[in-house]
């Protein structure tokens, strides 16, 4: 009886040491390289991208892999920094909403929303008036 040769067991260092930086490989590409069966290839590989070591994108029904060169990772940090959301705390931005919110509710009749505690919906008394002659018309005018 002769027993089956394993292989040691895969880790992101091995996969990412038969992967070329710039170059697109699909899963089935790495299984082939490294010498494993594409199933754990995709779970290590699940895990690179996980950390950002690798980054995946789709090509018709198959996943590609690619690790990325120095030019893309200073690339992307040049585009986070430039994209960035201010760390800053808005002062006046609280009061310039309030405000808008009461001059548009200010300026229109009839219907408006005023926010009490639990009650988010009530009209005004114009508002009522009208829904009620509007009932009155619509029993009457039949």
């Amino acid at each position: 009886m002769t027993k089956a040769v394993q292989n040691p067991a895969l880790t992101p260092a091995k996969v990412l040491a038969y992967l070329t930086p710039g170059t697109s490989y699909t899963g089935q590409q790495i299984a082939r390289l490294a010498g494993y069966s594409t199933p754990e290839v995709q779970k290590v590989l699940a895990g690179c991208v996980a950390r950002g070591m690798v980054r995946q994108t789709r090509d018709g029904g198959h996943s590609v892999y690619c690790v990325p060169t120095e030019e893309d990772i200073r690339l992307e940090r040049e585009r986070a920094d430039r994209y960035a959301l201010p760390t800053a705390i808005l002062l006046g931005y609280d009061a310039a909403n309030r405000r808008s919110r009461e001059t548009s509710h200010g300026s229109t009749r009839g219907f408006q929303a005023v926010f009490v505690s639990g009650v988010i919906w009530k009209p005004s008394a114009d508002a009522r008036r009208l829904s009620a002659a509007m009932l009155r018309w619509r029993c009457c005018s039949s």
